[in-house]
This record gives C-alpha cells, structure tokens and sequence, in this order.
C-alpha cells in the first residue's frame, strides 16, 4: 500500500466509534490504522494495515511512546449512563479522554479528534454535561494546530438528525484538512454539511 496518513483510535467499540472504523478501512487516505482498546473488536473483515492492541488507560503514562509516528488521532471515548456509577463515568469521559489528548501531544500527533457533546457545561447541575466541557474541551489539552471538536448534541438536534456515518464523514475529513488551524467546533448542522459532502 503506498504511504499515507496513519491513525490511531480509542473508543472504537462504541456505536459511532466502529462506524469511523469501518469508514477509515474503506479510505486510501489512510495506510496504517490501530485500534487502541481494553479489549479487541471482533472486525471479521478487517483489512491488513488495520491492527489492534490492548491498552490499559489506567496506566497510559507507562507507555510514553505510544502514539509515536501517527498523524492522527481519534478519540471516540465514552461510557454509559446506564450502571456506571459517577467515579467510572468521570474516569472514561474525562481522566482517560485527556491523558490520551496529552499524550498524543506529547507524541508530536498533529491532528486529535475529539468526539464530545454540544450541550456540554461546565456550570450544569447535570453531573455527564459538566463532565463533558470540563478541559476535553480546552487548550490545555495542548493542541495549537488542528483539533477537531465533534459535538452532536447527542446524535441529534430538534430541527436535525444526524446519524453515526455522517458523525464519522465529517471526522475523517476534517481530520484531512490541514489548511486550518486551532480548535474546530463541529455541531450537528455542520458535521451533515461535510458529510454530504464526503468522497473516499
């Protein structure tokens, strides 16, 4: 396969974490993909520059290297409400989500996508909205250069309804997009615009 971008992935078990999988797969952009996980994905049709390895993000910081040699990152993190008591949920949404930001910094990544949630805030009485905007959300995860912000609003919005391909279109485009700079908010409208928009 000729070069190209190479990716790593968290969270790729979820729901719209395999839909940006399988969407990665499927683009030549992309020549090297690893899925970083506690566990791995059953991924029957997986293609050979796809690998995965287990991780244990309790002890990220032993790994210093991890993310050595990758353009981009994604991190589509996140645990459910359903039975997660508020230590579990703060440790997956938060303590994990900006270790790994950090870390990727650290390992000279230059592109992080972070998927988050549009109603998040930091004054919410809400404890999974006040988690959500807390520094996941702010420079000081480190990044100056690109760094895409997905915010879906929970997947959709009264007047829009976006589906986890389209979430997964608008990240990996943009994620190709290098001619802008800074942190890039995405909402709902928004990530369908690109979605539409996007070709493989």
């Amino acid at each position: 396969m000729s070069a190209g971008k190479q990716v790593f992935v968290v969270g790729g078990s979820g729901m719209t974490g395999k839909k940006i999988v399988e969407l990665l797969c499927e683009n030549p952009a992309f020549s090297r993909i690893v899925l970083f996980g506690r566990r791995t994905i059953n991924l029957p049709s997986a293609p050979p520059h796809l690998e995965q390895k287990i991780v244990d993000f309790d002890k990220l910081s032993d790994n210093q290297g991890l993310f050595s040699g990758f353009d981009v990152g994604v991190c589509a993190l996140g645990s459910t409400l359903k039975g997660s008591t508020r230590e579990i949920y703060k440790k997956v949404d938060y303590d994990y989500v900006v270790a790994t930001a950090k870390m990727a910094k650290n390992c000279d990544v230059k592109t992080f996508c972070l998927l988050s949630a549009s109603s998040a805030d930091e004054k919410s009485h809400f404890y999974y909205i006040k988690i959500k905007a807390r520094d996941r959300e702010k420079p000081s995860l480190g990044y100056t250069l690109l760094t895409n912000l997905l915010k879906p609003t929970m997947y959709f919005t009264a007047r829009l309804q976006i589906q986890d391909t389209d979430i997964a279109k608008a990240l990996i485009t943009t994620s190709l997009n290098n001619s802008k700079k800074g942190t890039i908010p995405l909402d709902a409208t928004q990530m369908k615009k690109i979605a539409d928009g996007y070709n493989n």
